[in-house]
């Protein structure tokens, strides 16, 4: 799964102390794999 790039951001509310805001780092752009356990699930159903 394509996830795309994330820009940079600043002043954004802290989920963790209300009142606080935070600065939030730039993410490139990435490939996640996504693991499906077929074997293990078709074995169960027999």
């Amino acid at each position: 799964v394509k996830r795309p790039a994330r820009p940079a951001r600043k002043n954004v509310p802290n989920p963790f102390k209300p009142g606080e805001f935070m600065d939030v780092a730039a993410r490139p752009a990435s490939w996640r794999v996504k693991v499906t356990p077929l074997k293990k699930l078709k074995e169960m159903v027999k």
